[in-house]
């Protein structure tokens, strides 16, 4: 009898411990927290500051702080200490926009870029990330075209008028991602999710 008692408080255990993150309690649904990723915070933390330095109402010192803070976000990716999917959205409201504005613009280093950036991002979701996981960052991201934004058709024109170019330029960001994997020390647990080990 004493097994038999033993053996369900342990199943019961299990069950409670196996709880999913959302629990139901009277008909509601309560949603319970988890912490962040270190990426995660930074992305909130970079979104914050886009919106502060495109809102018409912030004051000359919040820009002026929110510049600085971005200043420092934009250091930390030309280090490659972001992730590649934090690099990709610097590539769409910076680096795609600020090269656009030369002339001409050199699309060629540009797709280098995104493509050893879009090599990364698929070997971590490969590596880290689960079949759900995998859609949300394709799919709902849009991460393979994130950087390109308001500016794909010039991509598109630029592939079409110099292929073997635009080809070339991918190949080198994609063997520049194989060689980046190759050299890092990348940790086995998932908290050390990305090439660059900034989580």
């Amino acid at each position: 009898m004493k097994k038999h008692i033993a053996s369900l408080v342990l199943v019961l255990l299990f069950n409670a411990l196996a709880i999913p993150l959302v629990a139901h309690a009277q008909d509601e649904v309560i949603h319970v927290q988890t912490p962040k990723d270190g990426w995660q915070v930074r992305r909130a933390q970079t979104h914050t500051l886009i919106n502060t330095l495109s809102n018409p109402n912030a004051s000359q010192a919040e820009k002026a702080d929110a510049m600085h803070d971005f200043d420092a976000r934009l250091t930390a990716a030309e280090k490659g200490e972001l992730t590649p999917i934090e690099t990709m959205e610097l590539l769409r409201v910076f680096y795609v926009p600020q090269e656009l504005h030369n002339s001409p613009p050199h699309f060629d280093t540009l797709l280098r870029t995104i493509a050893a950036q879009a090599t990364l991002g698929r070997y971590d979701a490969l590596r880290f990330a689960d079949a759900s996981g995998r859609a949300e960052i394709s799919v709902n991201e849009s991460f393979f075209t994130m950087p390109f934004g308001d500016n794909a058709r010039d991509f598109i024109q630029f592939v079409k008028d110099q292929p073997e170019l635009a080809n070339a330029a991918i190949e080198q960001g994609i063997q520049d991602a194989r060689n980046k994997i190759k050299t890092n020390s990348i940790g086995p647990h998932p908290t050390a999710c990305c090439v660059c080990n900034a989580c």
